[in-house]
């Protein structure tokens, strides 16, 4: 089996999952989504400090120049259709060059990735209007909507007019008379 490997932040794919690199399953990769934290830098301060009391008599004002250095950290995160996020800590700049690079490779590669099983068209809710004329709504908000209690008004295309809703799922489709 190939896999793809994104070392930086810490994950690796076949094309269908994404693993951690000892092989254990985080998500599927159609759908997940890669990005990256803002970098923050800190001041090191013990390590410099340390050695300016020690380099100081031979550097001089050179020693100083250690305490000026600055440590940069930041974060990846992987977040899975599921809701699942994998963290990825990141420390120098280095690091955080390198994730960039892969989370722009990993998103290409999930909106790349085939998806779990054949897709699914909406589901069509038959609604009948005062007029006769039948027509189906597939968005669901506007089906809860309809199912609420009080009387509803809906488009007809046919007459170019709001129609009063008479029935809806199932009962829209059998005759008025029946």
């Amino acid at each position: 089996m190939k896999y793809r490997h994104f070392i930086t932040l810490g994950i690796k794919t076949d094309g269908k999952q994404v693993l951690t690199p000892t092989g254990r399953v985080l998500g599927q990769l159609a759908g997940a989504h890669a990005e990256m934290g803002e970098p923050t830098r800190h001041h090191r301060v013990a390590g410099p400090l340390a050695a300016t009391a020690v380099t100081a008599p031979v550097l001089g004002p050179l020693a100083l120049l250690g305490m000026a250095s600055k440590k940069t950290k930041s974060a990846a995160f992987v977040a899975f259709a599921d809701g699942t996020v994998h963290h990825k800590s990141l420390h120098g700049n280095s690091a955080i060059r390198n994730a960039q690079r892969e989370v722009v490779q990993f998103n290409a590669a999930a909106a790349a990735a085939p998806t779990a099983g054949p897709r699914q068209e909406a589901a069509e809710t038959p609604v009948r209007l005062a007029c006769g004329h039948v027509t189906f709504i597939t968005d669901p908000k506007i089906v809860i909507w309809l199912d609420a209690d009080g009387e509803k008004a809906y488009y007809c295309r046919t007459c170019q007019a709001d129609q009063t809703i008479i029935a809806t799922g199932p009962d829209a489709l059998r005759s008025p008379g029946t």
